[in-house]
């Protein structure tokens, strides 16, 4: 596009010289061959400065394009960083969040084995407390009704149920654990 340009300013010497031959061949003269050379030199004058004011507009339209696109760009980089940024913490978050629950899993599982643990304890003295309990009602059948001797056994046996069910229910809360 400028050497089209440069071309023109060529093309317009030419003119020039043309223009003096014309005028002379038609008889306008000398005189009328410098009023026509000024009229196209000025012409091609004004043609070239336009022209270079073109050529300056477009320069500056792509400056101004290039630097808009620069722009956005830097826009998009800022933006990629803040996404980048809110990624790390996100990421930084869940793998808090992985690290408490795993730590929370493993109590649980200590909890369990600790629970199952004091069932099969419990479990033990439950089965030691049977016989005990079973001479001393085969005992109060044989006669020996006191009313202390009631008491105690009728204490005991009620304890008995009440240990019972606190076991059944110890059980059923760790197995529900265990299902979580």
């Amino acid at each position: 596009m400028p050497f089209e340009r440069i071309n023109r300013g060529y093309r317009a010497i030419n003119l020039m010289g043309k223009a003096g031959k014309v005028a002379t061949r038609h008889g306008l003269g000398r005189a009328g061959s410098k009023v026509a050379l000024k009229v196209i030199s000025k012409a091609e004058i004004i043609t070239a400065v336009a022209d270079a004011v073109i050529s300056v507009a477009e320069a500056a339209g792509l400056y101004f394009q290039l630097e808009a696109e620069r722009e956005k760009t830097n826009r998009l980089n800022m933006m990629i960083q803040v996404e980048r940024k809110r990624l790390q913490t996100e990421n930084e978050k869940l793998r808090m969040l992985v690290q408490t629950e795993t730590k929370r899993l493993k109590e649980n599982r200590e909890m369990n084995e600790i629970g199952y643990q004091m069932i099969k304890n419990i479990s033990k003295i439950i089965k030691k407390f049977e016989p005990v309990l079973k001479e001393a009602k085969e005992s109060i059948q044989n006669g020996h009704r006191t009313p202390e001797v009631l008491n105690r056994y009728y204490a005991m046996e009620s304890r008995y149920e009440i240990a019972i069910q606190k076991f059944y229910d110890l059980q059923e809360i760790l197995d529900q654990q265990q299902d979580v």
